[in-house]
């Protein structure tokens, strides 16, 4: 019986943590990172429960891309690329509702990444291309 309170509170709390009560709507989780290249491209494909809602931001060290309606567990996670110009990723939960994700690339200056990145959205996925 006490295993069965205890399963049963750890649904409820699953259920409600991925729940934003401010505006009643389902936080969109973030799932994972690929990194691969194909040919003269490199691509970035960070997945998502659903379709994300990105703002891209450049600043001189870095690139920064907002996702807004949605929530990372852990709450911080970094992934080393050190691949096509860029040296590590970092994707935390800014807030109670975004989550920013940080391209640092390997020389420091993301000015050099800036003509070479594009972003786009389809389905679940954010997608970064390199070329």
């Amino acid at each position: 019986m006490k295993r069965l309170v205890i399963l049963t509170m750890a649904a409820v709390i699953a259920i409600f943590s991925s729940y934003n009560a401010a505006t009643g709507a389902k936080l969109n989780n973030f799932k994972n990172l690929t990194a691969y290249k194909t040919g003269d491209e490199f691509w970035l494909v960070m997945s998502f429960d659903g379709k994300p809602k990105s703002a891209v931001k450049y600043f001189e060290k870095s690139i920064q891309v907002d996702v807004t309606d949605a929530q990372t567990n852990p709450a911080r996670k970094i992934f080393d690329v050190s691949n096509a110009g860029i040296d590590k990723i970092k994707i935390y939960q800014f807030d109670s509702k975004t989550v920013r994700i940080r391209i640092f690339p390997i020389d420091g200056d993301a000015e050099s990444l800036k003509n070479r990145i594009t972003f786009s959205v389809k389905e679940g996925k954010l997608t970064a291309k390199l070329s």
